[in-house]
């Protein structure tokens, strides 16, 4: 008995279990599902809930927008369908005035030949005749149309049960607002259909009265079609922008689900289907129904107004960050030029680099304002950056070079240089290569990685500079005379230093001359004045003296062929 009842027991247990295991789990909503629940209250409410109970709301929120996309998506296929109804009614109405017009000019015809019986006025009136029985066909045809339409109307979309959602939704105390109104087969449609049938038995085109009738019946279906699209309308932009706020909080949902353990695979599943959903599409047959989409989107919270709003935003960022640079750019060139010991090129380096680098960080900061994720940016950055570090290496030591060129100042702007083989003034100055103003007006642009890697002559980096001249005469001419002569032009030579003091000395005995350093200290800008000046001077005064060019006797006789004169 007792090991019966342990066997019953345990039968119950897994019974139980498999019952258990069976049943199936049902997702509870641990939060509101409300498109207009505040975002700091689902804030709040986001921070207890686990990775596993945010997956599970992400699911349902994906739900809830489902139901939302399909309710739009009925909603714009009775759009559609409104505006082909409303294109076949206007073009049944124009065909009523084509009758009607055709139908007077024949009876403007026919009154015409009562008194002319030329075969010309036959044949007019028979080309009326066929043009009014054309015409009535057009007309019969258009109406037919129409008809067939509005039969179908009801059973091709729900638009009786969209009509009375937007009511509810949007109008729901309006008592003006009667959806008997937009009935889409009624007593009007019946009456205008009889009129039609007696186009082929006693219809007369002269009755006025019968074609007002029929000219009214049509308004008034017109009417209450486009009644019933201004109401979808409104009714679509209301779904759109309930959708707006529904993607807005499930994105919250998603990033704190990211946060808090979320995979890549399951990340990247449901953004893509939230962002494929909020896109804006236009996959609509007739044009009507797509310049209605357009212009719902343009002015949806949703749609035109968020992007005008998202760029009206980024422009305004925008400009603000470069005013910003361009005051703290001029803070900072005022601070620099007050500041001994530092570059031009380093100036204008620092002034650049703040200017970029806040542009930069508006440019950021602006998009992210308008709406766009900059993380995906900043990735794709990191990686180029990462790429183009291998692809652009040679650049990169240019990069170095330059910034070595401007902490140790071998040069400044301005400066007249010998470096990488090429002389001339350096005109300007990047990370990347020096632009060099040769002297007879060439510009030179040398990467920074020859000069930095070279011997760099900076011709005036000095204040002063010394004048380098060699002056030569024969050994029979008066060597006093000659030091007296370079003394004297020194000393009548206003742009000469006196310190340090000129340095004139008898320097060298050569095979044939004897010559004579003449080293002067002049301010760097009047160097060639001074060495041309000093050249000109000093040999006119040789040849007063009565000194002689000195001639090597070898050297002419290479070059004449023939012993010089004594």
């Amino acid at each position: 008995m007792k090991a019966f009842l342990i066997s019953l027991l345990v039968l119950l247990t897994a019974g139980q279990a498999m019952v258990l295991a069976e049943a199936p789990h049902e997702a509870t909503y641990l939060l509101p599902k409300d498109e207009t629940l505040p975002v700091d209250e689902l804030s709040l409410l986001l921070i207890p809930l686990t990775r596993d109970d945010l997956a599970n709301e992400v699911v349902l929120w994906q739900d809830l927008l489902q139901s939302k996309l399909r309710t739009i998506s009925e909603v714009q296929i009775s759009l559609k369908y409104l505006n082909q109804d409303i294109q076949i009614f206007e073009d049944a109405q124009n065909q009523l005035q084509e009758f009607l017009s055709t139908s007077s000019t024949l009876n403007a015809a026919h009154a015409a030949a009562l008194g002319d019986t030329t075969q010309a006025s036959a044949d007019n009136l028979r080309e009326m005749d066929q043009a009014f029985l054309e015409s009535r066909f057009q007309l019969k045809t258009a109406v037919g149309l129409a008809m067939a339409a509005e039969a179908r109307a009801s059973e091709v979309h729900n638009l009786k049960l969209i009509l009375r959602a937007a009511k509810n939704s949007l109008h729901p105390d309006d008592e003006n607002l009667d959806l008997a109104e937009f009935a889409l087969l009624d007593q009007g449609l019946t009456q205008l259909r009889a009129r039609i049938v007696e186009m082929d038995n006693e219809f007369d085109p002269n009755n006025k009265e019968m074609m007002d009738l029929i000219n009214s019946e049509l308004e008034e279906i017109l009417r209450k079609k486009s009644g019933a699209r201004d109401l979808v309308l409104e009714y679509l932009s209301f779904a759109m922008d309930a959708r707006e706020e529904l993607v807005k909080r499930i994105r919250m949902v998603i990033s704190v689900w990211e946060k808090k353990g979320a995979t890549v695979e399951e990340l990247v599943s449901i953004n893509t289907f939230v962002d494929d959903v909020t896109s804006f599409h236009l996959d609509v047959a007739d044009n009507a129904t797509r310049w209605s989409l357009i212009e719902l989107w343009i002015t949806s919270e949703g749609g035109g107004i968020k992007l005008a709003k998202n760029l009206a935003r980024f422009l305004g960022v925008m400009l603000l960050f470069v005013l910003l640079a361009m005051v703290i750019g001029s803070i900072t060139s005022k601070a620099l030029h007050r500041t001994e010991n530092i570059s031009h090129l380093m100036r204008d380096f620092i002034i650049r680099s703040i200017r970029r680098v806040i542009i930069l960080v508006g440019f950021m900061m602006s998009l992210s304002l308008a709406g766009i994720n900059i993380t995906p940016i900043l990735g794709v950055i990191g990686a180029a950056g990462f790429v183009l570090a291998f692809a652009l290496q040679s650049t990169l030591g240019n990069f170095a070079s330059g910034i070595m060129i401007m902490i140790y100042k071998p040069f400044d702007v301005g400066d007249a240089i010998d470096a990488a083989g090429v002389m001339g003034s350096v005109k300007t100055m990047n990370l990347t290569s020096t632009i060099i103003n040769t002297f007879d007006n060439k510009l030179v642009i040398v990467p920074n990685n020859n000069i930095w890697g070279g011997v760099i002559t900076n011709i005036t980096g000095s204040e002063t500079r010394r004048v380098d001249l060699v002056f030569r005469i024969a050994y029979g001419d008066d060597t006093d005379l000659a030091e007296k002569i370079i003394h004297e032009v020194i000393s009548e030579t206003d742009l000469i230093l006196t310190e340090p003091e000129p340095n004139i000395q008898m320097h060298e005995l050569s095979d044939f001359t004897v010559n004579f350093i003449c080293r002067p200290w002049v301010r760097t800008s009047d160097y060639w004045k001074v060495r041309w000046a000093l050249t000109k001077t000093i040999k006119n005064r040789f040849a007063e003296a009565g000194f002689k060019a000195p001639v090597d006797p070898a050297a002419y006789m290479k070059r004449m062929g023939a012993p010089p004169t004594k």
